[in-house]
């Protein structure tokens, strides 16, 4: 219950969206419902009476990546549209010619009908912020300090006019006609309705923004254990922005080094071989960079998993956190081994309990801020499967680290599968590469030291052998063979 703002209630989604916003009893406030389509965009909001009739909608058509390509308003009798968002490489402004689609009267068709003053140009700060909107149309001024009757110039029609706190709330006296536009602060869209006053709620694909505390007001979906579910902006609202209202962009060297942040809050992960960074430390450009198919959390999560697996205690083999990187790619288009067919990520794959062993508290987000070998490493190997670069493993789809070595046979490998084959060269390798663990000899010696391959039977049940594609590290590694 929000007494002052006349909120009952606040239903979710399962996607943590805004469902409807529920008055008091006789408070006479609207309530608020929203619709969503597949991805997540909001399709429709709809104002609601006290008894729950729907008093007109709201409803936005949408291109492919989620721009507002129109804005429909319908109550009942009516449907028109209201507005067209005008783009070129952001959003321009708004087509706000109003066309009554059907109603009581629709207005006859006139294609020569183009009056000045329905486009709306936004003006917006190095934030992204609006702060002004003028129109098309031009108003003439004639300062009257000649005898010509000509206008000496003209000005903008300004439409509307604002500034902002540092978290977004509208400066008092510093603000004109703010409730005209559709955008504010950060460049996101308004929701008036909710707390019934202009610039007080925003809403972006990801959140709710109350920009009176600066906090969002839906979980963040993205978890960062270092910061509040409802914080916002990485808590620093004059320096960073947030148009999606997710997490900052980042860049990683293809060495898996750190180089910074562009301050653009929608949580992009790029490779890049050098980045340019302005006065504020922000990144303003960067040398051959690769967009990653992968968000910078699950990035992060990505390359710990990595690097535990891979033992981050001390530098180890380089190439062994990039074999494990490959392998786990691999598993996850491998139907023999996701056999639930559930993973469709690297991510996916690697936080898979049946997959790796790594505990739970180590599958979470490996700090940018980390710059030990191993950390850099571990980036190193999630950016070279990203950027498709050659898996070096030979199909492997699997991995298996000293406990192999010190169980022997009695390792689960030999009852999960019918046989279990080493080359010679990948059990020197190995075992060479982990001299100071107590290695099972009276299983693996003479192959150890003869040098000859290793083969032995397993469960005769199974559906598939396993064999060796080669060792790295601490890490053995395995593709899948016919029974």
């Amino acid at each position: 219950m929000d007494k002052v703002n006349d909120i009952a209630d606040i239903t979710w989604t399962a996607a943590g969206k805004v469902k409807e916003v529920i008055r008091p009893d006789a408070s006479g406030a609207q309530r608020l419902s929203f619709a969503y389509d597949a991805s997540g965009q909001r399709s429709m909001k709809n104002l609601l009476d006290e008894n729950g009739n729907v008093t007109s909608r709201t409803h936005y058509v949408r291109d492919a990546q989620g721009n507002i390509m129109a804005v429909y308003g319908s109550s009942p009798g009516s449907l028109v549209v209201h507005e067209r968002p005008m783009y070129g490489s952001g959003r321009l402004g708004t087509d706000a010619y109003k066309v009554q689609m059907w109603g009581d009267t629709p207005p006859p068709y006139d294609d020569t009908d183009n009056p000045l003053g329905v486009l709306q140009y936004e003006l917006s700060d190095h934030l992204g912020n609006v702060t002004t909107t003028v129109t098309d149309e031009l108003m003439p001024v004639d300062e009257g300090q000649d005898t010509n009757p000509a206008n000496d110039y003209n000005q903008p029609v300004i439409v509307s006019a604002q500034g902002y706190e540092p978290g977004g709330s509208l400066l008092p006296g510093r603000n004109y006609s703010s409730g005209s536009y559709r955008f504010g602060f950060n460049g996101q869209e308004k929701d008036d309705e909710v707390f019934g006053a202009t610039g007080t709620s925003y809403t972006a694909e990801f959140w709710q923004y109350d920009p009176r505390v600066a906090r969002r007001w839906n979980i963040d979906p993205v978890n960062i254990p270092s910061l509040s579910p409802y914080h916002a902006f990485g808590l620093n609202p004059i320096f960073n922005v947030d148009p999606k209202g997710d997490k900052a962009g980042d860049y990683i060297s293809r060495t898996g080094k750190h180089l910074g942040t562009d301050g653009i809050v929608d949580k992009k992960v790029y490779a890049a071989d050098a980045v340019t960074k302005n006065k504020q430390g922000l990144v303003t450009s960067a040398t051959n960079s690769q967009l990653l198919s992968m968000n910078v959390h699950d990035f992060n999560v990505s390359a710990n998993v990595v690097r535990e697996e891979a033992g981050k205690e001390t530098p180890g083999d380089p190439q062994e956190f990039i074999w494990l990187a490959h392998v786990a790619n691999n598993a996850k288009d491998d139907n023999r081994v996701d056999y639930r067919r559930r993973n469709t990520t690297l991510k996916d794959q690697l936080t898979d309990p049946e997959y790796s062993t790594t505990p739970a508290a180590a599958k979470s987000e490996l700090s940018l801020s980390n710059s030990s070998t191993t950390a850099q490493n571990a980036r190193a190997a999630i950016v070279h499967v990203l950027t498709g670069q050659t898996d070096p493993t030979g199909g492997a789809v699997l991995w298996d680290g000293v406990d192999f070595l010190t169980k022997g046979f009695s390792h689960n490998k030999f009852k999960e599968y019918t046989s279990v084959s080493i080359a010679a060269g990948h059990m020197w390798d190995f075992a060479t590469s982990n001299r100071n663990y107590s290695i099972n000899t009276n299983d693996f010696f003479g192959t150890i030291a003869g040098g000859r391959d290793f083969s032995r039977s397993g469960n005769p049940k199974s559906y598939n052998s396993l064999q060796s594609t080669g060792a790295r590290g601490r890490s053995i590694f395995w593709k899948l063979g016919a029974p």
